[in-house]
């Protein structure tokens, strides 16, 4: 089983990505990490969430 990311992570991943942690972006950190996704599809549901449509 593949263990969520913790803040940090996804600090230094939002930074990678050009996004900052927010109460929004950490919203949603917190929803896909309830979902159980992890690596990949953590990472593709959280683009997502910020890309312009």
């Amino acid at each position: 089983m593949s263990k969520a990311i913790g803040v940090s992570k996804a600090t230094k991943f939002l930074a990678v990505e050009g996004m900052a942690l927010n109460a929004k972006s950490a919203q949603v950190l917190r929803r896909c990490k309830s979902e159980g996704l992890a690596g990949d599809a953590l990472r593709s549901a959280i683009t997502k969430q910020f890309k312009k449509k």
